[in-house]
């Protein structure tokens, strides 16, 4: 042990100094080079000079990296925090495009001039991330602002130390980085003429200069840049200890980080890509008045807002550190083989790593991935068992992580507080499923697709056959939209499908239009004309963007009418577009269909937890469309909604609307109740604890509120999940809810609780989260978040049971659970890929067979997403 320590010690040491010089100045170094990567992906060339261009920016990784970071440079080093400041703004970056054109007239034949325009482009990514992410020049509601509304009670300062260093580690815990390159390779001379260029065309700072020089001397942004290339890493090694310290203060920055629509990765990598057509067009022809948007490019915002300048911390201004940190920087750096090398005749710098220290760390990360896929206590299993052979009853199958709790008397169970202690978890890979050979997975091969991020089943021809959709809200089917999404329908009358590729499978793609608007990320199935055959509904929440301006995008949906010839891909029957958009934000990130009038057809209901209730953000609601027959008339807008439902008690981040059930009342007079989950809710002070309502769904002239549960603790989000069961149950999951086994603490571990519904149903104004409570289930992963995906199942003998999604479970690899109400034991299925989150969605296809989502599958494509098909006994 004394040895261990000896070892580790030092490389702590390292790692926290370097840290103060680079993790606490920014939104973080890895961060920003995967928006970076993220970008060259989405960006779609439209002419051979355009594709000239894209070349360009994959054929010098060192580059693009070492500039991803540069203009956090100077922050707390040296004393250069107005350097870097000044570096993260558009003026900056149309000096350095003058310096180039220039300096170094085309052709670019020189691999430096070629490294240098790459590292402009990635200055761009970074600063164009920026703005958004701090919410700075005028944007709100943004990834930090809203971070710290929701979970730190308004402070910014708070939420954005959390935000932009938990951002590394949380972005290192959910994906594989293997892009990043050994290598940095940084401009340094080009560099500091860029800054001469700059102070120099600024008449207030030339006198400024006169008084302290702000061109930075080459041999400190030498300094800087090493410490930087130095602290990313020692990030790489040592941050996959870090998630959990950084993951348990935020339960937004673990959920949201990818997906957030204003200021998560896939929205900064947009917004990145959005703007290369304006960086070539620049280098070609020089710079526009406005370059890249409204948001990024406009000076009277920084003129006036303070915010800005305090972006990455507070200001240092003693050049004496070089002299201080230098020395002992050049003994660390020696330990852990970093290697400089300066190209004196173009004033590059190549910093990289001796290779036996890149071997020893590939090691390490090797040894920590084969530990991470082996289950706590699991058995070994030979590679020839009879698993490999059949298909194994999930009866059989034994999980050794939640644990029931059964608080109160009922049918189901006794007053006994009951634990369990599961054995094991069994693997997906490759058992057979009697009617067909192998597990079926269906994918696409385009990274970051989102690929089954909604799935749903309806026969949509009228054969008889249950056909299945599954969207990719990140895709783009057609070559001039960016992350517009699509949606695959599988023909339910062909034989189970078994290729990887969704195009080869699907009988229909659906096409979003609308760049940014996220096509698919919410679907559900109704027969909204009434005509006997079920129509598609698709939610586009965010169309209707304005990215000029950093808008979020009201949103709309489109309803696709069934008939003998499935639906129509050309354009949608209806469209639903509601007209007052001043409170529309992200209209349709919630869609569910229930029979709510009582006629027979189901009807369409649209939950918008981002929508503003008057002066309060995000606080929610729930729009109703009743079916019609007259809907089959024509093609048709419809811009009001049949009834709007808002929380009884609203509130700013309430997210009311996030999850809707609907069950019948047990009094026939009644009717039935909407229960809607408002999993933002602040109680007693305590952030996102959760709350559930019941409304009175068919009340005149709106529907009434009846009741109200709210969680217990912070960061619970009870409600986020909602599930009915033949009014007999209700299901609330509360997926980062904090669970304990004796002293054991398991953050966001996550918990579902069922109800008897019959007892809800009886409940009046505010009511007790254990009143009607028939069984609590708890899991036991860190950061698991257990009930993140929901599903009641009736098997062929009739039993009624709970698919249970545990997606983040077993370092992301994920599992589902399967429980038969009033068994004692869980059944579990564990994914076969690592940091794949399987679990993420299902739905029951058959009586037999489930459709489970991998939301981060990578065998397609880098986080492609994926489904399989799992048939059970």
């Amino acid at each position: 042990m004394l040895k261990l320590l000896a070892r580790f010690i030092p490389l702590l040491t390292l790692y926290l100094t370097l840290s103060f010089l680079t993790l606490s100045k920014a939104c973080g170094i890895v961060v920003h080079n995967e928006v970076s990567y993220r970008s060259i992906d989405l960006f779609k060339p439209k002419s051979p000079l355009e594709l000239k261009y894209k070349h360009l920016l994959t054929s010098f990784p060192g580059f693009m990296q070492a500039g991803s970071f540069f203009p956090d440079w100077g922050y707390q080093c040296l004393g250069y925090n107005q350097q870097s400041e000044d570096a993260h703004w558009a003026p900056f970056i149309k000096t350095a495009i003058r310096y180039v054109r220039e300096t170094y007239p085309q052709p670019w034949t020189d691999t430096h001039v070629q490294g240098l325009v790459v590292f402009i482009f990635a200055i761009m990514s970074h600063d164009v991330a920026d703005v958004k992410w701090h919410s700075l020049n005028g944007l709100d509601n943004y990834f930090v602002k809203v971070m710290a509304e929701m979970e730190f009670d308004g402070n910014y300062q708070k939420a954005h130390t959390v935000a932009d260093t938990g951002a590394e580690f949380t972005l290192q815990h959910a994906s594989r980085l293997g892009y990043l390159n050994e290598t940095w390779e940084v401009p340094l001379q080009d560099l500091v003429n860029i800054y001469a260029l700059y102070y120099g065309d600024d008449k207030r700072k030339q006198q400024q200069q006169r008084h302290q020089p702000m061109v930075p001397l080459k041999d400190h942004l030498h300094y800087c840049m090493v410490a930087a290339f130095a602290g990313v890493k020692l990030d790489l090694k040592f941050g996959k200890w870090m998630f959990n310290y950084y993951g348990a203060k935020s339960p937004f920055l673990v959920d949201q980080l990818n997906d957030y629509h204003k200021g998560g990765l896939q929205d900064l990598s947009a917004s990145a890509a959005n703007c290369y057509r304006d960086m070539i067009h620049s280098f070609e022809n020089g710079t526009p008045d406005v370059l890249c948007s409204n948001y990024f490019d406009d000076t009277s915002f920084r003129s006036t807002n303070k915010s800005y300048s305090t972006r990455h911390g507070q200001q240092y201004n003693s050049n004496e550190e070089f002299l201080s940190h230098r020395h002992d920087l050049d003994q660390l750096l020696v330990k852990n083989g970093v290697i400089e090398q300066m190209d004196s005749k173009n004033g590059v710098l190549t910093l990289t790593r001796h290779k036996s220290a890149t071997n020893q760390q590939e090691q390490q990360n090797h040894e920590y991935q084969q530990k991470a896929m082996i289950p706590q206590q699991q058995q070994p299993r030979q590679q020839n068992s009879a698993y490999n052979q059949q298909q194994i009853p999930f009866q059989r199958l034994i999980s050794k992580r939640p644990e029931f709790v059964t608080p109160l008397l009922s049918k189901l169970t006794s007053s006994r507080q009951l634990q369990y202690h599961l054995d094991q978890c069994h693997s997906l890979k490759e058992p057979t499923l009697g009617k067909v050979d192998g597990i079926p997975t269906l994918s696409i091969p385009t990274s970051l697709a989102g690929f089954g991020h909604a799935t749903v089943r309806g026969d949509f021809n009228g054969d008889g056959n249950m056909d299945l959709a599954i969207s990719a809200p990140y895709h783009d089917a057609a070559t001039d939209t960016t992350m517009a999404g699509a949606v695959f329908i599988l023909d339910g009358a062909k034989p189970m499908w078994r290729q990887l590729n969704a195009w080869n499978e699907s009988a229909l793609v659906l096409a979003g239009q609308s760049s940014g608007g996220r096509f698919g990320w919410a679907m559900t199935v109704v027969d909204f004309n009434k005509d006997g055959v079920d129509d598609l509904v698709v939610a586009t929440p965010f169309s209707n963007r304005d990215d000029d301006n950093g808008g979020g995008g009201t949103g709309h949906l489109d309803i696709f009418f069934g008939g003998p010839h499935g639906l129509q891909v050309m354009k949608p029957d209806i469209t639903i577009k509601l007209t007052s958009y001043d409170d529309i934000e992200g209209f349709g990130s919630t869609l569910v269909a229930f029979d709510v009038d009582q006629d027979g057809y189901r009807d369409l209901l649209v939950g918008c937890p981002y929508c503003s209730t008057g002066a309060l953000p995000q606080a929610g609601r729930l729009d109703m469309f009743l079916s019609k027959s007259t809907y089959g008339i024509k093609q048709g807008i419809i811009t009001k909604a049949d009834r709007t439902i808002y929380s009884s008690s609203p509130s700013r981040y309430e997210h009311f609307g996030s999850a809707i059930a609907f069950l019948e009342s047990t009094e026939k007079e009644n009717g039935g109740t909407l229960v809607i989950g408002a999993p933002g809710a602040v109680i007693n002070g305590h952030p996102k604890v959760g709350k559930i309502y019941g409304f009175n769904a068919m009340s005149l002239p709106t529907p009434t509120s009846q009741w109200y549960m709210s969680g217990k603790s912070k960061f619970e989000q009870f409600g986020s999940v909602l599930e009915g069961w033949k009014n007999d149950y209700l299901v609330v999951s509360s997926p980062t809810e904090d669970t304990h086994t004796g002293v054991k603490k398991y953050w966001q571990g996550g918990s579902v609780r069922l109800y008897d519904w019959h007892a809800l149903d009886r409940g009046k104004n505010e009511i007790p989260i254990h009143f009607g409570l028939v069984r609590k289930i708890k899991g036991r992963q860190v950061s698991g978040h257990f009930g993140a995906s929901v599903t009641f199942f009736e098997n062929k003998d009739a039993q009624v049971g709970l698919w249970i999604g545990e997606p983040l479970g077993h370092n992301e690899k994920g599992r589902l659970y399967r429980w038969v109400l009033g068994e004692e034991h869980l059944g579990c299925l564990e994914g076969d890929y690592t940091m794949a989150r399987f679990g993420s969605r299902v739905i029951n296809v058959e009586s037999d067979v489930i459709c489970i989502t991998s939301q981060h599958d990578s065998h397609s494509a880098r986080v492609a997403g994926a489904v399989r098909l799992y048939q059970y006994t």
